[in-house]
């Protein structure tokens, strides 16, 4: 969670602004990795543990909040940002 969201979101507000800090933010999300995304494999374990599932709304609520804060600071009502992050990251998950 640290590595993969945490870093993910103080790497992208080092970027002066709101477009850069989006495009950076997308630009990790849709970059494939050789272990590809944690979340993938927690994903798994959540649908037969609880605790692995509440880990995984955890991360998905940050991942999904910072995209509507991004989305709302470029000028993003806040329905339409909720409705873009969400499918943003749903289309992530693949």
């Amino acid at each position: 969670m640290k590595r993969a969201t945490h870093e993910v979101i103080d790497h992208t507000l080092t970027e002066g602004n709101i477009d850069n800090q989006i495009k950076k933010l997308l630009t990790a999300m849709f970059s494939t990795t050789s272990a590809g995304d944690f979340v993938f494999y927690l994903r798994r374990l959540g649908q037969e543990n609880e605790r692995y599932q509440q880990l995984l709304d955890t991360i998905k609520n940050k991942r999904i909040d910072f995209m509507i804060s991004l989305l709302q600071a470029r000028g993003l009502s806040e329905k339409s940002a909720q409705q873009k992050a969400f499918v943003m990251y749903h289309f992530y998950l693949g």
